[in-house]
């Protein structure tokens, strides 16, 4: 479980799993109370390799999920650990705690929100000190917005020697009149020449639902001064808007010949419930074949 969703971040707060896009078809109305993980043994049968149980509070925030995982070289379902989540008034995550088997503390999430419930701060600490009795921190990520949208993010590390946060990354977020990025850019920090320093620029491309089809990957030549096209990403979309095939592709001259990624492909398909919620997922990718099975709790159809 460690630091499994160390970049939960804004994306994970807009965003549900595997290829889909953000979760319209739910509409708020029904929250996930269980989750099953499969994969494949050698004979072709599936076994239970996760599984998640989260469990509510009257107003139906999340408040805890426990975790069982599959003991190495068996298919017998140990218990793992749990997560532990609290909420502000206005429904904002604002903290998710990560423990080990006999309540070990393993990791800790903090999010932090202006009055407009815009995610502005989040932070993940790496582990808890006995000694000391507190969290130790890891990685922290800052949001500045232009409206509702997120236009930068500025990615710290923290330095255990001089007790600082150092600035590594920054991400910075262009969207069309539909309010979809149509361009992310990334940053270093370059600590020689105490600048920010041109590294990885991505171009989204959408259809008219707003589904992400095309992605387009730059690398910067600094010697040169100019973006590379490296690599690209397209996706096909089933009508109720879940990816149901990924295909990733490697530039040869700078997007003249294209040459497809193996790693970076993947086939995806759904089960839905009889509102449209997915209740079921297959994924095949380089690792193998996996299934998800998920039991849903309706809250509210208003």
């Amino acid at each position: 479980m460690k630091k499994t969703i160390a970049l939960l971040g804004l994306l994970s707060l807009l965003s549900i799993s595997g290829c889909k896009k953000a979760d319209a078809r739910k509409k708020n109305n029904y929250l996930e109370s269980e989750r099953i993980e499969y994969a494949l043994d050698e004979e072709n049968n599936w076994y239970i390799v996760f599984k998640f149980i989260s469990f509510f509070d009257e107003n139906m925030n999340l408040t805890k999920r426990d975790i069982y995982k599959v003991k190495y070289g068996t298919k017998t379902l140990e218990y793992y650990g749990y997560e532990t989540y609290t909420f502000d008034k206005n429904k904002n995550l604002v903290e998710m705690i990560e423990y080990l088997n006999d309540d070990v503390k393993d990791s800790r999430h903090v999010y932090n929100y202006d009055s407009n419930n815009r995610l502005t701060e989040y932070t993940f600490y790496d582990y808890f000190d006995d000694e000391k009795n507190e969290w130790v921190g890891n990685t922290k990520d800052t949001y500045k917005y232009k409206g509702n949208n997120a236009s930068e993010c500025i990615s710290y590390s923290y330095d255990d020697h001089t007790e600082k946060w150092d600035e590594w990354w920054k991400t910075t977020y262009k969207y069309d009149k539909k309010n979809n990025v149509i361009e992310r850019k990334e940053d270093f920090y370059d600590n020689d020449k105490a600048n920010w320093a041109n590294r990885t620029k991505f171009e989204l491309e959408y259809d008219n639902s707003s589904n992400n089809t095309l992605t387009k990957e730059y690398d910067y030549d600094a010697s040169e001064s100019k973006w590379n096209l490296v690599a690209k990403t397209e996706k096909e979309f089933d009508e109720k808007g879940s990816c149901i095939k990924e295909t990733g592709y490697q530039s040869n001259n700078d997007g003249e010949a294209w040459v497809i990624i193996e790693d970076a492909c993947a086939t995806y398909s759904y089960t839905y419930d009889s509102y449209g919620n997915v209740i079921g997922e297959e994924i095949n990718n380089r690792y193998g074949k996996k299934k998800i099975e998920l039991t849903l709790v309706r809250i509210n159809r208003d």
